[in-house]
Formats: C-alpha cells, sequence, structure tokens
C-alpha cells in the first residue's frame, strides 16, 4: 500500500509531463524535495519567532527610554482620572501616597518600583455649571 502512495505521490509532484529532465521523478528524488522544503519552512518559522522576540525587546527598550522624557504625550498615557476624591484631600497628597503604596507592592524583586510624580486636581467643573445657570 506504501509504494503506491509513493508511487502517486512521485506521478503527481510533476505529472505524466515528467520533472525537468523530461522523466518522472523518483521517490527518493520526491524524498528529498520533501525534507528541503520541511527544513525550510521549519527555518521560515524560526525567523519569524526570532523577529517577533526582537521586536517585542525593542518596543520594551522603546517604553523604557520613552518612560524618562516627561512630555506631554508621555505624561497624557500615563493620566489617571479619579472620582469621588475626598473634600480634605485638595492638594492631592494622599492620593500620590496611595498610588506609590500600590506601585511599591506591584515591585517584582530587585526592580526599582514606579513612582507617582505629581498628582493635578481638578474638580468636576458640570457641577459649577449647573449652579451658576440656576442663579
Amino acid at each position: 500500500m506504501l509504494a503506491v502512495i509513493d508511487d502517486d505521490f512521485a506521478l503527481t509532484l510533476f505529472g505524466d509531463q515528467g520533472g525537468p529532465e523530461g522523466t518522472v521523478l523518483s521517490q527518493q528524488r520526491a524524498w528529498v524535495s520533501i525534507t528541503i522544503i520541511f527544513v525550510f519552512t521549519l527555518l521560515t518559522i524560526r525567523i519569524v519567532q526570532k523577529t517577533r522576540r526582537d521586536a517585542k525587546v525593542a518596543l520594551e527598550s522603546y517604553y523604557q527610554d520613552m518612560s524618562k522624557y516627561k512630555d506631554h504625550e508621555c505624561l497624557k498615557a500615563r493620566t489617571l482620572h479619579i472620582k469621588g476624591v475626598l473634600p480634605q484631600d485638595r492638594t492631592g497628597d494622599g492620593i500620590q501616597r496611595h498610588l506609590n503604596n500600590i506601585l511599591r507592592q506591584k515591585s517584582y524583586g530587585d526592580q526599582k518600583p514606579g513612582q507617582a510624580t505629581s498628582v493635578l486636581i481638578i474638580p468636576d467643573f458640570t457641577k459649577q455649571l449647573h449652579i451658576e445657570a440656576q442663579i
């Protein structure tokens, strides 16, 4: 049964026209072709995996370098919107201590914990607009 499959495989690879020399592809040459295709497929998969890993490392280093700058775009990406701030914490010191405590707990091993650089409290102006509209 295996011989029939191998013969059919050899015939279907180039059909009845034969190979480049005008002969039907032999069984040995068919297996060599399969082996070469298999090796190149594995190499292609390996190259894709390596490229993805290199891209991941490059992206991590990009964000690590970007975190050193404190320009508008970088800070905009690191902004938290918190509702329900206590009236006693109008300066934001309590929120900053709480965020730094959370970041200290989330640090791994010898890694330096993150830090909240600043907290800016902006009141909800929608209530103020409603009060002004009623006056």
